[in-house]
């Protein structure tokens, strides 16, 4: 089972995840201006899938840090 800290330090489970949601961190969130309710889309093999922000979830050690090349945003999608 995934649980993380929302922003408040609530637990979110991800099996309270509705169905086209995501959880994202608080990063990735400020790096491209996403709030709770905003649309984001994400892309597997090629293929688009829009998701709604469900919740936004504190920074964590892998989430925390700016991307190293190019200074892409970081941030992590649940």
């Amino acid at each position: 089972m995934l649980d993380r800290a929302g922003p408040d330090g609530a637990r979110l489970r991800a099996a309270d995840l509705k169905a086209g949601a995501a959880y994202i961190s608080e990063r990735l969130a400020r790096d491209i201006s996403l709030a709770v309710g905003d649309q984001v889309t994400v892309y597997v093999n090629n293929q688009p899938s829009t998701l709604t922000v469900q919740a936004i979830v504190q920074d964590n050690a892998l989430t925390s840090r700016q991307a190293e090349q190019g200074q892409q945003p970081a941030g992590g999608l649940l």
